[in-house]
């Protein structure tokens, strides 16, 4: 997903992978979905999402919010849609 996905195609892939990796229909797959609903919550809020790649650009992997926590930074290679 890239910086310029707009709020329809996160909605959607949200949703894709949500039916996917649900924990009712995979057992075991509870850590993806937290990560999968972590994901979700920051690129869903246009707020967060700028942060998200403002912090992205400056810092790569190793960003951080603003209270602390880091972003996750998966490529659409760690994550099949």
């Amino acid at each position: 997903m890239g910086e310029i996905a707009g709020a329809d195609e996160i909605k959607k892939a949200y949703r894709n992978l949500a039916f996917r990796y649900h924990p009712d229909r995979n057992a075991g797959s509870e850590e993806m979905m937290k990560t999968i609903n972590e994901a979700y919550a920051v690129l869903s809020n246009p707020d967060k999402k700028n942060e998200y790649d403002s912090l992205r650009q400056q810092y790569g992997p190793s960003a951080r919010t603003s209270s602390g926590n880091i972003i996750p930074i998966r490529t659409s290679s760690e994550i099949p849609i």
